[in-house]
């Protein structure tokens, strides 16, 4: 019978542990039996098959050769379509469904867009080719016959193309939209809000007083914005208290008191995440991204009418993204609207350079955003913390102020009311001397 590995248990060698634990009076395995079991069925189930001696023959030195598959693409190819199946882990007949019928279900646009950039060029399907015609009794390895099946798919390039550009455009569009606007807002805050003016009102009078006794410094109409993030390292004869907690400080007293503490309460500068955003602007990298999404928009508006005419194999979902998306206006007219938002948020940003008399760095002839929000950025950041501080430090101190009427006011109600002293000859007087009154 083959064996079965186990630790063998004796209760008479396992009898002492009972006796040293007096709580169990019974061992499991003292109340276990051998259930009954059909033998021959058992011993046809679980005995040992025996092992025949297999004599060496000549036909075991003649082993049949194994054809190695064809290897066309290079090795980097190879490989990377070979990771691609790997991640796939589908049969090659659901993939092709999927890409027919543009079923997310089994391959998502993350494996759509994986298969579109790993697809053959011209030349490796040419190799392909050319080593299935020269020698058709050699099976292709699997990189190259997944490329060969691929584009066995009437315009696989195109479909999927055509699906990923629909799915990804709004998306696209959305996100350039998102960029200028929060750019476009910053700047909007940063020129025409009072609150930032009252606060560089604050620092250009500290830096005038400052610098009175200094003939290139002194009597300043403005300062350059490379000054803002040095403010904060400017220290009182304390050495503790900065030029930035002394303007911060003076900002809310001033202008905040009454709103501190309450939901009304807005940071006067912009928040500094949103500085954060729009120094990551590029102007010419946003203005290749439209350009492309314009040229891959015209690309698949082509390929809609094309596939439509030429093509009657089309999926139901395929046909409806090529007619219905861009044959229509609507994606065009997305497009167009951010065209337009790039060219404004471009003349406000340089609109706002000026405004604060920004010039470009060294070396370079225009402004960009990474330049002129970084002179913010820290200024912005450092200004926040300690307004924050200003607030939490004016609501102790309001509660405070409440928590001091509240215990004058129980206190006023403990005091018991002033009598006047009893006037000799009196009634009361009279009264009390007689026992009649207390």
């Amino acid at each position: 019978m083959k064996p079965l590995f186990w630790k063998r248990i004796q209760v008479n060698s396992v009898k002492s542990a009972r006796n040293q634990s007096p709580d169990i009076s019974n061992l499991f395995w003292e109340e276990i039996e051998e259930e009954p079991i059909n033998v021959d069925n058992f011993e046809a189930l679980f005995a040992k098959v025996p092992v025949e001696s297999k004599r060496k023959t000549n036909a075991n030195k003649t082993k049949a050769k194994v054809v190695q598959p064809a290897k066309v693409i290079t090795p980097k190819r190879s490989q990377a379509v070979g990771i691609l199946l790997s991640s796939l882990r589908l049969e090659f007949s659901d993939i092709e469904d999927a890409i027919y019928n543009l079923d997310t279900s089994i391959l998502d646009v993350e494996k759509f867009k994986a298969i579109y950039d790993n697809r053959s060029d011209a030349e490796e399907m040419k190799s392909i080719l050319r080593q299935m015609e020269k020698h058709p009794e050699v099976p292709l390895d699997k990189p190259e016959q997944f490329l060969y099946d691929l584009e066995q798919i009437p315009q696989v390039g195109d479909r999927i193309f055509c699906f990923l550009f629909h799915t990804n455009f709004q998306e696209n569009v959305a996100l350039i939209d998102s960029k200028l606007n929060n750019l476009k807002m910053t700047c909007e805050m940063l020129s025409s809000y009072k609150s930032v003016k009252r606060i560089f009102g604050m620092i250009l009078a500290c830096g005038n007083y400052m610098n009175g006794g200094f003939r290139t410094r002194g009597q300043a109409d403005g300062f350059d914005l490379e000054v803002l993030p040095k403010i904060r390292d400017v220290k009182g004869k304390d050495n503790r208290t900065s030029l930035l907690q002394y303007v911060v400080s003076s900002y809310v007293q001033r202008y905040d008191t009454d709103l501190m503490g309450t939901d009304r309460a807005k940071l006067p500068l912009p928040d500094p995440s949103d500085i954060q955003q729009a120094a990551l602007v590029n102007f010419d990298d946003l203005e290749k991204e439209l350009k492309k999404i314009q040229s891959d928009f015209a690309n698949c508006s082509f390929y809609s009418f094309y596939s439509v005419v030429c093509d009657c194999h089309l999926s139901t979902l395929l046909l409806s993204i090529l007619i219905c998306f861009p044959l229509t206006p609507t994606g065009n007219q997305d497009l167009t609207e951010q065209q337009m938002n790039l060219k404004e948020s471009l003349k406000l940003f340089n609109k706002t350079c000026a405004f604060f008399c920004v010039k470009p760095r060294s070396g370079e002839k225009q402004i960009t955003p990474e330049h002129f929000f970084s002179l913010w950025l820290s200024f912005c950041s450092d200004f926040k913390d300690l307004w924050k501080k200003e607030q939490q430090a004016l609501v102790k101190i309001k509660l405070r102020e409440a928590e001091e009427r509240i215990r004058k006011i129980k206190e006023s109600k403990t005091v018991l009311p002033q009598t006047k002293a009893r006037k000799a000859g009196g009634l009361k007087d009279r009264l009390s001397r007689h026992g009649k009154m207390q």
